[in-house]
């Protein structure tokens, strides 16, 4: 009634025997409730000192129900702060998954987007931790499903990074923003593969994710799952068609990427999927030269049985041949003179 929550609403009544001239209820129009009748009144908050607000804190971070009902019936603002803590009573209950306490705030008005110093929501939080439950209470509450902490990750974001399937499928049917990013350009999507979260990734890209957008560094979403050796997120990514030779602000390629941090399997899958195996960054290296540059033996292997060129050079001539040969490694070395005299065999064969 009267946009108020229950907490802030009493019934009053008179029993035929109470007595109407000599009792204090004085509440309609002409001051007098006659027997029989039943007025609502609404009523202001009460001032709460430090310990009664501490104390609705701490209800709510226990999970104690009727405890949180009972100073809510005071009634006391479930949004009063303590100056120490800008952790709500709401925030408490979504990061620690207490169901019905957080369903009692929001039945006494909490502000479901009251946020902490660093702009984290009570959604957020829920997103955070895997509340599913929580986080869906708060959606049908109509809580911000896009509202970013400082840093401009939104709860999908936060989801995404964490692994929490239940709750990214929960915001995506919600309509959150599949591709918002964060202040580095990061999204939903780009996280997931960077953390190698597959099932995530999986949603994401069943909504329409975009699979190509990158970061303030231009790494996609292959890219980071390349280089950090997500091979399952990257072959879901191929699968889906993403671009194997988008390159970065420097001109590397998922395969560069790959091969620059020993990551043989998804070297193997983006030479399968025909990635360009020669494509130089903007220092002419190759991904050929890095593996011999970082002496990483099985990708070197698999990029010359791609038939990479080994004879490549980056700007100063130097080609990745040459630093096998000057590693000092002589399996390295052994590896690329193998190489070449398989290919001088087949050229006279021809």
């Amino acid at each position: 009634m009267c946009g108020l929550s229950r907490f802030r609403q009493r019934l009053v009544f008179l029993e035929e025997e109470d007595d109407v001239g000599g009792g204090n209820v004085v509440l309609d129009d002409d001051r007098t409730l006659k027997p029989g009748e039943v007025q609502v009144v609404l009523l202001h908050f009460r001032q709460a000192s430090e310990a009664q607000v501490r104390a609705l804190r701490d209800a709510a971070g226990f999970g104690l129900i009727q405890e949180v009902e009972n100073i809510l019936q005071r009634p006391q603002d479930p949004d009063l702060p303590l100056f120490w803590c800008d952790r709500t009573p709401l925030i408490l209950a979504a990061v620690l998954g207490h169901l019905e306490v957080a369903r009692l705030l929001l039945e006494a008005n909490a502000d479901k987007d009251k946020a902490m110093k660093n702009g984290a929501t009570p959604l957020y939080m829920a997103a955070q931790n895997g509340r599913f439950e929580v986080a869906r209470l708060l959606l049908e509450a109509n809580a911000d499903k896009d509202k970013a902490e400082q840093g401009g990750a939104t709860p999908l974001y936060i989801a995404a990074r964490c692994g929490h399937s239940d709750v990214v499928r929960l915001l995506l049917e919600a309509h959150a923003d599949k591709d918002k990013a964060n202040d580095h350009e990061v999204t939903p999507l780009f996280i997931a593969a960077q953390e190698g979260q597959l099932e995530v990734a999986r949603l994401l890209l069943e909504a329409n994710a975009d699979k190509d957008k990158a970061d303030v560094n231009v790494f996609t979403p292959l890219y980071i799952a390349a280089q950090n050796g997500r091979f399952e997120v990257a072959r879901l990514l191929l699968e889906a068609n993403a671009d194997k030779d988008k390159a970065t602000q420097h001109d590397a390629t998922p395969l560069f990427g790959a091969a620059s941090c020993g990551q043989s399997d998804v070297v193997r899958l983006l030479l399968e999927a025909h990635a360009d195996k020669d494509k130089a960054d903007d220092h002419g290296i190759t991904p050929l030269y890095m593996a011999a540059l970082k002496e990483q033996l099985e990708v070197a292997h698999l990029l010359l049985e791609a038939n990479a060129d080994m004879n490549k050079a980056m700007r100063d001539g130097t080609t990745p041949v040459h630093v096998a040969e000057q590693s000092g490694n002589l399996e390295l070395a052994l590896l690329f003179q193998g190489s070449n005299t398989r290919k001088s065999k087949r050229k006279r064969l021809l």
